[in-house]
């Protein structure tokens, strides 16, 4: 802030003092030096040579010849000025260093002789005659400056209140802001316009000198140069005053930048045109190029300084208030990283081109800015557009909707990633069109045999990972379409659950390993040693993974054969429950408590399932040997019949009751065998109610369920008789009557049921059934 305040005080006639003095010391130096080389003489003996050559024949046909190779060279320039930046810069770029360093060393030599003038000059002002000419230099140019400055004053004082008042006035509307603004800056430029008429009109009346008059027009033109920016700058900024500006900023931001312009405006334009007058006075031209060059220079440097003060302020405007997730939202996170190195990196370009004299450097420069924002611009609306037509195309009506519920989730599925795949390949267009817009010709070294080479590669890979992914994406659709079917068809849809997700997996790991070796064999990977060192370690495995290998053909068969299903619940490996996952080599069953247990296929010998299309309630009565088997059949018959007129009950039973009748004798009762046809899973259930209701039936008829007692023997003496047995009397309660037995038994005879019907009591119920 204090250089910026120390800038802002600087009046531009001490700017002018440099100048002056210039003149003053250079004024003596010139007359010298016009006195004293010859070369300021008119060059007559050139013309008289020029005449000779004209007149004579074969030195007019040589000339000729001359000038004919310099125009064929003129259009091979011309031609070359079709390459590229990078083109020209290596080929001109030995010649511009070498002549950058003859003119360094050219300048060493000037500038160190260049005190030894100063001095001399200082000395000739001893002299009254160059004392007098000198303050006459000053004179003049300070009563001309002195003029125009007088009028610039008077003219402003005049135009303060009305400019003041134009200031302070807001418009509602933009045409009114508009034009106050431009009343406001006409009001500015006014005192610039008397300040040039006074200066322009006092120059020829003051009869300057030659060096007098460089000095004054060096110093007029530099002070309306700088001027005139000011205005300009003034009326976009308007710092102060945010009524009228138009542009998107604040005071302070303003402000910041009307320091920074007068900066630039003070160093590049007085600057400028003190080496130029200083040029016109004497300067040698290799000294005047270095100086300029290192103005230059100074002018880089604050370039840099202004961008790194920026550097947080522009990042944040690049980064906007997306946070991620698109490829354009990613690559502005990344240029707002990076923003300030591109920055620097172009400044510091056009310098070193402007420094090596590049021919036709700017005008690339500025063509290729301008193409390249062009091509941003494109490729940013390129992507609004075409993210639109993919986001109407994968779009679904109603109709379609209905039809197919899982095409619209499968489309969104793919939705994102073909956003991204759509940005890549712009993304990748605009970089090749930014490449070519800066020389460097991409599209030429694709259309060359290497390029070629490469697009084939890139068009090869991506037609086969297009087409694995859409056969992955046909195969998906028909096992998720295959597995809705099946499961509202209840026709075997556990079975086909866990088959086709095995099958994915096996499609998805063959598809991966298969354009894995393709992709590999086309970008120039020999697969033969993979192919060979697979078949080694598949080998390999093959022997040392027996357990794994006849894990995964035994599960493979089990899943073909339908043994088990995914909710099944089954007895393998004396382990019961509920099958909850199948892997390609294992079986997860998790108990009634709730614990897993993980089988691997190899383990199973046999398999015991309680799930398959049907199930029997097998129940084993067991009565006392006293009891009527015919009345016991007949009140199990009664229970049977009530529970299968029962709501909840009796529609898992899918079958007539069947009495297989007396099964066999125990020691203390017999057993009658019965049976329900039930829904699978279903036959503990009902078993668990009949014995509940048969026990409640029993209890109500008298018949006697046995358990286990013993007989007592108290012996006899030798005439036979016992000893006495004292008894307690016992109330007992009157025995019901049993209804009565059927004409026929009931018992359906053997011609129903097999003798073949296997004797070993029913496996009790498996532990993952919940009651």
């Amino acid at each position: 802030m204090i250089m910026s305040k120390a800038v802002r005080g600087v009046h531009p006639l001490l700017l002018a003092l440099p100048l002056i003095l210039l003149g003053i010391i250079a004024a003596p130096l010139a007359a010298q030096e016009a006195q004293t080389n010859p070369d300021s003489l008119p060059a007559t003996s050139e013309l008289d040579n020029l005449l000779q050559t004209l007149e004579d024949e074969g030195e007019r046909q040589r000339f000729i010849d001359n000038l004919r190779t310099l125009v064929e060279a003129e259009r091979a320039q011309a031609s070359e000025e079709s390459d590229g930046l990078g083109t020209r810069v290596m080929g001109q770029v030995s010649d511009a260093v070498g002549d950058l360093s003859d003119e360094l060393t050219d300048a060493a030599v000037e500038l160190s002789e260049l005190p030894l003038a100063l001095w001399r000059g200082i000395e000739s002002l001893q002299s009254p005659a160059t004392r007098a000419s000198a303050m006459e230099v000053a004179g003049k140019v300070i009563l001309v400056l002195l003029g125009g400055f007088i009028a610039e004053f008077l003219l402003k004082r005049l135009l303060a209140r009305p400019r003041r008042s134009v200031s302070d006035r807001h418009g509602d509307t933009k045409v009114l802001r508009l034009a106050y603004l431009l009343l406001r800056t006409l009001l500015d430029t006014l005192p610039i316009v008397a300040f040039a008429l006074v200066a322009f009109s006092l120059l020829p009346l003051v009869e300057p000198k030659p060096v007098t008059r460089l000095v004054a027009l060096a110093l007029i033109n530099a002070n309306l140069l700088s001027r005139i920016i000011g205005v300009i700058g003034g009326m976009l900024l308007v710092p102060g005053h945010p009524g009228l500006r138009f542009l998107p900023m604040s005071d302070e931001t303003a402000s910041y930048f009307q320091v920074w312009l007068r900066r630039f405006t003070l160093v590049g334009v007085y600057g400028y045109f003190l080496l130029d007058a200083a040029l016109l006075l004497g300067l040698a031209y290799s000294a005047y190029a270095v100086l300029l060059a290192i103005l230059g220079l100074v002018l880089t440097a604050m370039l840099v300084v202004l961008v790194l003060q920026q550097r947080q302020a522009v990042a944040k405007f690049l980064r906007g208030s997306k946070s991620g997730g698109s490829t354009l939202v990613n690559l502005r996170l990344r240029l707002a990283e990076i923003w300030h190195v591109l920055a620097i990196a172009y400044i510091l370009g056009c310098y070193v081109v402007w420094v090596l004299n590049v021919q036709g450097g700017f005008e690339f420069l500025l063509r290729a800015t301008v193409l390249s924002l062009v091509v941003l611009i494109a490729w940013r609306l390129l992507a609004h557009l075409l993210g639109q037509m993919v986001e109407r195309l994968f779009r679904l009506n109603n109709e379609l909707r209905m039809r197919y519920p899982l095409l619209e989730v499968r489309a969104n599925r793919y939705l994102p990633a073909f956003h991204r795949i759509l940005n890549i390949a712009l993304g990748i267009f605009a970089t090749l069109a930014l490449l070519e817009v800066w020389g460097l010709r991409p599209i030429e070294w694709l259309a060359g045999p290497e390029g070629r080479a490469l697009l084939s590669t890139l068009f090869l890979i991506g037609f086969v990972l297009l087409g694995a992914l859409i056969f992955w994406e046909v195969f998906s659709a028909y096992v998720e379409s295959t597995i809705q079917r099946r499961a509202a068809d209840g026709v075997g849809s556990q079975r086909i659950r866990t088959l086709l997700p095995l099958a994915q997996n096996a499609l998805r790991i063959l598809l991966v390993v298969l354009v894995g070796l393709i992709v590999l064999s086309e970008i120039g990977v020999n697969i033969a040693p993979l192919l060979a060192g697979a078949g080694v370690v598949g080998l390999a495995i093959g022997f040392g993974a027996q357990t794994l290998v006849k894990d995964i053909i035994t599960g493979v068969f089990i899943l073909i054969e339908d043994s088990l299903s995914v909710g099944d619940v089954v007895l393998i490996a004396g382990h019961s429950g509920t099958v909850e996952r199948l892997t390609i080599r294992s079986i997860f069953l998790r108990d009634l408590e709730g614990n897993v247990h993980t089988l691997p296929f190899s383990v199973v010998d046999t398999i015991q399932n309680y799930s398959k299309e049907y199930s029997y309630s097998l129940i084993e009565m067991q009565v006392a040997l006293r009891e009527d088997v015919d009345q016991v059949i007949a009140v199990m018959r009664e229970v049977a019949d009530e529970l299968i007129a029962d709501e909840v009950y009796g529609p898992n039973i899918t079958g007539e009751f069947e009495i297989l009748g007396l099964d066999r004798f125990e020691e203390y009762s017999v057993v009658v065998r019965v049976r329900f046809k039930t829904v699978p899973l279903m036959q503990w259930a009902v078993r668990r109610e009949y014995n509940r209701r048969i026990k409640m039936a029993f209890d109500k008829y008298g018949i006697e369920i046995p358990y286990p007692h013993r007989t007592l023997y108290f012996g006899e003496d030798r005439e036979g008789e016992a000893p006495p047995l004292r008894l307690a009397r016992a109330q007992l309660r009157p025995r019901k009557a049993a209804p009565p037995p059927p004409e026929h038994p009931t018992v359906e005879g053997p011609q129903e049921i097999p003798s073949e019907v296997p004797d070993a009591p029913e496996p009790e119920e498996p532990a993952g059934r919940p009651a």
